[in-house]
Parts: structure tokens; sequence; C-alpha cells
């Protein structure tokens, strides 16, 4: 199982904040909305995690990495929590730039060489439960009870893009 996280969005409910911040860079408290998602799908059980980005998101590369002089000056003072707090997830994380903003189907098309014909997990920054039982986990009880994903959410049609892109909700 594998994890999918589309974070390539403008942001643009969150304007003019946005123009220089990811929205999924925001904190809860002291914590980034990514975070709390790439720590929901880990605790599920997933290892390997793509965050597809666009341009304006280079940040979220850099918070997933590791910060050495950090590391360094909270050991040198033996500041165990404020290490810890600083941490990378305990997971393999990747990213993938959408090119061009062309909506989910299109970064979904995009993930095929990651996930391949593995099951995936895929989550929004912007969609956090911080109570009950994590929608990840849930997710992946549904795969394991039936065997399926479960909604199939589209096919690739001859022309490359998700059937019924082009279609209008009526």
């Amino acid at each position: 199982m594998k994890g999918v996280i589309l974070a390539a969005g403008y942001g643009t409910r969150f304007l003019p904040a946005t123009k220089t911040i990811p929205k999924e860079m925001f904190p809860l408290i002291d914590t980034p909305a990514i975070d709390l998602i790439v720590r929901e799908i880990v605790d599920s059980g997933i290892e390997d995690i793509l965050i597809v980005t666009s341009r304006r998101k280079k940040p979220l590369e850099d918070y997933f990495d590791r910060e050495v002089e950090l590391e360094t000056t909270f050991r040198e003072e033996g500041a165990a929590a404020k290490l810890a707090s600083i941490q990378p997830a305990a997971a393999n994380i990747f990213f993938l730039r959408q090119q061009q903003m062309a909506g989910t189907g299109d970064a979904l098309l995009r993930v095929e060489p990651f996930v391949g014909d593995a099951p995936f997990v895929v989550a929004y920054p912007d969609d956090i439960l911080l109570n009950g039982p994590s929608l990840a986990g849930q997710l992946i009880e549904l795969y394991h009870q039936t065997g399926q994903n479960r909604p199939h959410i589209f096919t690739r049609a001859k022309h490359g893009r998700p059937d019924g892109a082009d279609r209008k909700a009526h």
C-alpha cells in the first residue's frame, strides 16, 4: 500500500498568504497541516508516500528534509524534546511536480509510475481529522476487507485524460 498526497493547488481560498507560503505549511497550533497528513498515513502503516506539488511548493520538500545544523545544536544542548520535534517522518517521502495545473485527475494520472498496480490512498492536506479513526486507516481497512479499491475513481481514456474529465456535473 502506498500514499499519495495532492498538494499542487494554488491555495486561492487563503490569499494573500498563499502568494508566498504554501497552504500546506500553515500551522495548526505548532504543526504544519502537511505534517499531520503524513503522520496519519504513516500511522496507518504506509511507508512510501508521494507528494504531488507545483513550482511554488519548494518549502514542502525542505520541511521533510533533515535540518543538520539544528540537530547538531539540539544534541549539544541536550534538548531531546526539540531534537525529536524536528526529526523527519518515518517514511520514504517522494515528490512529483505537476508542471501544469490541470486538476486532480491529471495529478492522479501522473502518479501511475509511483503506484504501478499497487493499491494506494489519496489524501488532501486540507482534509484533516483530529479525532476519531484515521481516514487513511479506514480506507486501508476497507481495502483489506474487500480486496478492492473503493470507490473506483477512473480509467484512462483513449486521449490520456480520465473518463468523464471533459463532462460537466449536472
